[in-house]
This record gives C-alpha cells, structure tokens and sequence, in this order.
C-alpha cells in the first residue's frame, strides 16, 4: 500500500464530518451542520491541492483509499443503527433507527450510496 497523504487523510475527514456531524449551536443542527463541515473541507482540500499545482508539485489521489473510506464510515453509521436498533444507544423522537442523521432517510441514502463501494471492493479482492 502506498503513503497516506494529506488529501486522502481529508477525503477521510470529510467523509466522517459530512455524515457524523452535529451542533446544538445552529438552528437546525443535523443538516446545517452537515452541510457547513462538509463546505470547510471541500475548500481546504481545494485550496490544499491547487497550492500543491501551483508550486507544481502533484497531487495523488488514492481512489481504493478513497473508497475504503466512504465504506468505513457507512459501516461505522450501520453500526450506530444497530445499536439504536437494541436500545443501546437511544434518543428521545419518533424513529427508532436513524443513525446519526435526523429522519430514517438520511440513514438508509448514506447506507445504499455505500453500498456499490463496497461490491467493487469484494470484486477487486477476488
């Protein structure tokens, strides 16, 4: 496996922060919060990797990593479903699993988007 870099460690970030991100301190805390993490890091990245262009250096970009990551965070996101599916972890509203989004829907668009990652990752293993 290649090294990490630093454009790869923030698709990573941006992955976790765009589905796990959430703030008491904006009026509609699930999405806005979303969004704005998710805006931040798509500039930094974008600023990062057009300074790295114009001291022209390179920019690599893993895509199997990239990919690893969107199936590590969705599996992390199941996870946190399950849970709220046995009580383990609960919250006071009307759906019983919704992962860390505010309606059922988030949820289950974050676990199919993850799921075509995840077959061409069991394809390319074989």
């Amino acid at each position: 496996m290649s090294k990490v870099s630093i454009t790869q460690i923030g698709f990573a970030l941006l992955c976790i922060g765009s589905v796990f991100v959430y703030s008491t301190q904006i009026t509609d805390p699930y999405i806005v919060s979303k969004w704005l993490y998710t805006i931040l890091f798509v500039l930094i990245i974008t600023i990062y990797c057009s300074i790295r262009m114009l001291l022209g250096k390179s920019v690599k970009f893993d895509r199997r990593l990239a990919g690893m990551s969107i199936v590590i965070v969705s599996s992390l996101q199941a996870i946190y479903g399950l849970s709220q599916c046995f009580n383990i972890t609960t919250f006071n509203t009307f759906y019983k699993i919704m992962g860390s989004f505010e309606n059922p829907t988030g949820f289950s668009a974050c676990l199919c988007v993850s799921l075509p990652f995840f077959v061409v990752f069991q394809l390319l293993n074989e």
